[in-house]
């Protein structure tokens, strides 16, 4: 999430996997959320940094969501 001026991030998820030579690769999931206060004209957006590690199979899903609270 970026602050109205477009310079500041306010919402990041990041995730670190340390893998052990024994240890199998798994799927990792990574969730973040918050609760704004968006204006009229205010815009919503993903960036992605590193396409590549996005699922591509059938069985990863990747969604982007909002709620309206009232």
């Amino acid at each position: 999430m970026i602050h109205p001026t477009g310079h500041e991030e306010l919402l990041r998820s990041d995730v670190t996997q340390c893998w052990e030579q024994k240890k199998d690769y798994g799927r990792y999931t990574s969730y973040v959320g918050a609760s704004v206060q968006l204006n009229n004209g205010d815009t919503v957006y993903v960036k992605v940094s590193k396409i590549k590690f996005l699922s591509k199979s059938d069985f990863g899903i990747m969604y982007f969501g909002l709620f309206k609270l009232s």
